[in-house]
């Protein structure tokens, strides 16, 4: 996602939370995982003007929590563990340790309950194809695309973006009205020890947004 697109987002998000009252909490990959190919470049090929439109300004939001550092993951795993409709997530690295005191694993451990309660859970998850000098892409892209195989070896839906655009966005959707935007991925780093900034917001229409956004991902070749 151009950066431009990412600054033009944020700041509908930054202005909407302002508003309100924010509270401060405590190869090719050929797999048999979703096509690879459903988040193929998007603005390629389109005129100018496509290229910087912007998010329609949402609708009143009707909660707003700015969650710092390891107060995120607290906030998420509650709602997580409340959600009776929908599950949806773009990350950029969703990093699992098979460690009983991991927090991305638990994430996963809690996603694959969900589902199994008939929750519908789908996941947007960052691949790169070419690897850089230090081997930092082929490691990002292992790291994603094994917590993409426990996922779908419980019958979650993964997809993967094109390996020729990176997706940074940190984006969770739940009951299609409570979204989490921010600095945070799911990694025991940025969960438990980091310095992080992210934002829940209660908001239909931003969810809506969102949503979108990912559907088209998920159509693209």
């Amino acid at each position: 996602m151009p950066l431009k697109k990412i600054l033009l987002f944020f700041s509908v998000l930054t202005c909407a939370v302002l508003s309100g009252t924010p509270r401060i909490g405590t190869s090719p990959f050929a797999l048999s995982l979703t096509q690879h190919s459903v988040c193929a470049d998007n603005l390629k090929g389109q005129p100018a003007e496509e290229k910087t439109k912007t998010v329609s300004r949402p609708e009143k939001i009707s909660t707003s929590d700015v969650l710092l550092d390891n107060a995120y993951y607290a906030s998420l795993i509650n709602d997580l563990s409340q959600a009776h409709e929908s599950i949806t997530i773009i990350m950029y690295l969703f990093k699992t340790t098979n460690y009983k005191s991991g927090l991305p694993d638990h994430i996963v451990d809690m996603l694959i309950k969900k589902h199994a309660q008939g929750v519908q859970v789908s996941l947007l998850l960052n691949v790169d194809q070419e690897d850089t000098a230090h081997g930092v892409r082929d490691s990002m892209n292992d790291t994603n695309l094994h917590t993409a195989r426990l996922l779908e070896e419980k019958g979650i839906r993964v997809y993967l973006d094109s390996p020729h655009r990176t997706t940074h966005a940190k984006v969770i959707i739940i009951d299609k009205k409570i979204v989490y935007i921010g600095s945070h991925n799911f990694t025991q780093s940025a969960l438990r020890y980091n310095h992080e900034v992210s934002v829940r917001i209660v908001s239909p229409a931003i969810a809506r947004e969102l949503t979108g956004y990912m559907e088209a991902f998920k159509h693209e070749k």
